[in-house]
C-alpha cells in the first residue's frame, strides 16, 4: 500500500477575478493531490454559484466530499478519441 502524505494545494482560476481556491488533502502522490484539489475546487465553485443563483444542480447537500482518485494507463488512440470529454456514471 502506498504511503499517504498531506498536501496544501492552491489553484488559481484565471477568470476576471482570478479566484484562488486553497485546499488541504491527503494523497498517495502529488498528481493525486492535484486531482483531488481540482475536484474540491470545482465543488466549491458550484456551491458558490448556487449561493449566487439559487440553482441547486451539482451541489453536494452535506458540503464538500473528498473524491477517490484512480489512475489508469491509456493509449494514445483513447486519448484522442475521448480528450476534452467527461463521462459520468451514477
Amino acid at each position: 500500500m502506498a504511503q499517504t502524505s498531506y498536501y496544501k494545494v492552491t489553484i488559481t482560476e484565471h477568470d476576471y477575478k482570478y479566484t484562488t481556491y486553497t485546499t488541504w488533502v491527503s494523497a498517495t502522490s502529488k498528481n493525486q493531490a492535484v486531482a483531488k484539489a481540482a475536484a474540491l475546487a470545482g465543488q466549491e465553485k458550484t456551491r458558490r454559484e448556487y449561493e449566487r443563483t439559487g440553482d441547486r444542480r451539482g451541489v453536494a447537500v452535506d458540503g464538500l466530499l473528498e473524491p477517490e482518485i484512480k489512475l489508469e494507463p491509456a493509449t494514445l488512440d483513447e486519448y484522442w478519441d475521448y480528450r476534452e470529454e467527461v463521462k459520468v456514471s451514477e
